[in-house]
């Protein structure tokens, strides 16, 4: 068992490695990082052809663009990605903002799919 006491993640600038989940901790099926967004900060949109995720927003409130949907989330909010959907997390705020991404078919990236 492992306990992820989000008081201990938040507030952290800049995580390396940022793994938070792996087979170190008996996680076979399961990955799971912390990203953490600066102000103003934007990832690559993409998709992954396989992995399902979970992301449990820490701090902050970033949004997530979902196959062109822009929403705003917050701390405490927890979202579901399903494989094959476009994605991207950004933060427009001007504060950083973080979440655990908890996902399948580790390691993290293994089926990530840049959207041109």
């Amino acid at each position: 068992m492992k306990i992820f006491d989000t008081d201990q993640y938040r507030g952290m600038v800049d995580p390396i490695p940022g793994i938070i989940l792996s087979d170190e901790d008996k996680a076979v099926k399961l990955g799971g990082v912390l990203i953490v967004l600066a102000p103003g900060a934007e990832g690559v949109y993409h998709y992954h052809e396989r992995t399902e995720a979970v992301y449990v927003i820490v701090s902050g409130a970033p949004s997530i663009i979902n196959e062109g949907t822009e929403t705003k989330v917050k701390e405490g909010d927890v979202v579901f990605m399903p494989a094959g959907e476009r994605h991207v997390a950004v933060n427009r705020t001007d504060r950083p903002a973080s979440f655990f991404e908890f996902f399948t078919d580790p390691p993290v990236g293994s089926d990530y799919v840049p959207v041109k």
